[in-house]
């Protein structure tokens, strides 16, 4: 008889045989008249009989030694960068997925533990050694995992890739939400601007100390002229004023909502934060390290102070005035010259007082202070600053209103 020659997909090692023999799974002859079927090599597979080309792993399967029929599945979140993977270590974090602990093998060799991106993060490629920090988030690591913090602002957290650089210019890194500037700098807006005359420069806080001292000084002799005490155009001036700076203060509640102004509004609101006692805007960081419990301190304080000053103007006008020819200040007067002043700035005493019961919420289900996004809701140090916001309620927004209702009451 004739032979004849094994087509592609079947051969026969054994002489004298009447047919070829189909080649199995995971095996295959590429030409005619092969002697025997060859395994597929790594990384290759062949699920079907009598094949004469092997077909690379599909993404998401490899195949680790000679002759599969079949690729082995990388397993669940796990995906491989590149058809064809002949390694469990080709089997890397899905989209959405991140890896952690890439140290530590699992049970089939596999580097690391794919976690699920947080909310809030993004992991828009695979193997990818920690997730994106999108801008306007902050992601910090902790030994549970990547945390995802919403930023109060678009400029101070910027969008970063490898999460090495995720706060914008001259911001603190390692200060959560980078919601604080670094040494040297202050902020301006939502920028962090360098401090005038370099980082110790006090000139304009000494400034603005000795407008403070002399809008003081002034007032005691503008509530307490005898011109306002009749119907003139200086009375109604006066009055006109003190509703200009009521609607100043009600306006300035819109600079504390979290919302994106745009020009010309956003640089009227942060004109207006000069009426809730933004300490920020008067460059102390430039002269001293100022915590949230300072900041805020300082802002509570500011009426009380002003109540200290008008004592000590009244003590020492009983030693200058006389000197000067002029009248010394009348306890009375000094009196009504404090009220005024409580009087007029009632509504931002309110405001700040209660700064520390404000809080927005992150993707982690945690929450911040608005005005301090660094200090965690619930936090030992929320926990401080909830207590001055009690005393400060108490004193400003109750204790104030209660004494102007007593002297209404038993006024004669």
């Amino acid at each position: 008889g004739i032979c004849e020659i094994c087509e592609p997909g079947t051969a026969q090692p054994l002489l004298g045989q009447t047919t070829c023999d189909e080649c199995l799974p995971g095996t295959v002859a590429k030409e005619r008249g092969e002697p025997e079927c060859l395994p597929c090599p790594e990384g290759t597979n062949q699920s079907e009989v009598g094949r004469r080309e092997c077909l690379r792993c599909p993404l998401g399967t490899y195949a680790p030694e000679p002759g599969h029929g079949e690729c082995l599945l990388c397993g669940e979140s796990r995906v491989t960068m590149f058809p064809g993977a002949a390694e469990v270590e080709d089997c890397v974090c899905d989209v959405g997925y991140y890896t952690a602990a890439p140290e530590i093998r699992d049970e089939q060799g596999r580097h690391g533990d794919c976690r699920s991106c947080p909310a809030g993060s993004e992991c828009l490629r695979p193997d990818r050694a920690t997730p994106a920090q999108p801008a306007g988030f902050y992601l910090k690591n902790t030994t549970e995992g990547w945390e995802v913090y919403q930023c109060t602002s678009m400029v101070a957290c910027v969008a970063s890739d490898d999460v090495v650089t995720r706060c914008g210019p001259n911001r603190d890194q390692d200060t959560l939400s980078c919601a604080r500037c670094v040494d040297g700098y202050y902020q301006v807006k939502e920028e962090c601007t360098v401090c005038p005359g370099g980082e110790s420069s006090s000139l304009p806080l000494v400034g603005v100390l000795l407008g403070y001292l002399l809008l003081m000084g002034a007032t005691y002799y503008i509530c307490n002229s005898p011109v306002s005490r009749v119907a003139t155009a200086y009375l109604s001036t006066s009055v006109s004023f003190g509703l200009l700076l009521t609607a100043v203060q009600s306006l300035s509640v819109l600079g504390q909502l979290s919302v994106q102004w745009v020009s010309p509004w956003s640089d009227i609101m942060e004109v207006l934060t000069l009426f809730a006692f933004d300490v920020e805007l008067f460059q102390v960081e430039c002269v001293v390290e100022t915590s949230p419990m300072r900041r805020y301190l300082m802002r509570i304080l500011i009426p009380s102070v002003t109540v200290m000053v008008f004592v000590c103007f009244y003590v020492a006008s009983k030693a200058v005035c006389p000197m000067l020819n002029r009248p010394v200040w009348e306890w009375p007067k000094t009196v009504n010259s404090m009220g005024q002043v409580w009087q007029a700035l009632y509504i931002t005493l309110a405001l700040v007082a209660l700064l520390p019961f404000q809080c927005y919420g992150h993707p982690n289900g945690q929450s911040s202070l608005t005005k301090f996004p660094e200090i965690i809701c619930g936090s030992d140090g929320h926990d401080g600053l909830l207590a001055l916001g009690v005393v400060a309620t108490l004193v400003y927004g109750v204790g104030f209103f209660a004494a102007f209702l007593v002297a209404h009451i038993v006024a004669p």
